[in-house]
């Protein structure tokens, strides 16, 4: 009894530590997806030229200096 018992744990806990290795490499791959989606690559090249460009002074002094 005490055997069958120590083998159904063991076999619960090999099936539990394989449920979690699955679920892990399945959120690996939709992060991988999701970086090299379209819409991800575009919005990084957005923020990267939002940061990059200085904005237009208001001001018409400060307009020969922007250029």
């Amino acid at each position: 009894m005490l055997r069958e018992r120590g083998i159904e744990e063991r076999r619960q806990a090999r099936l539990l530590e394989e449920r979690k290795l699955e679920q892990e490499r399945v959120l690996k791959e939709k992060e991988m997806e999701w970086k090299e989606s379209p819409a991800n690559k575009l919005k990084l090249w957005g923020d990267a030229l939002r940061n990059a460009v200085s904005r237009m002074p208001v001001e018409p002094m400060d307009m020969v200096s922007w250029f």
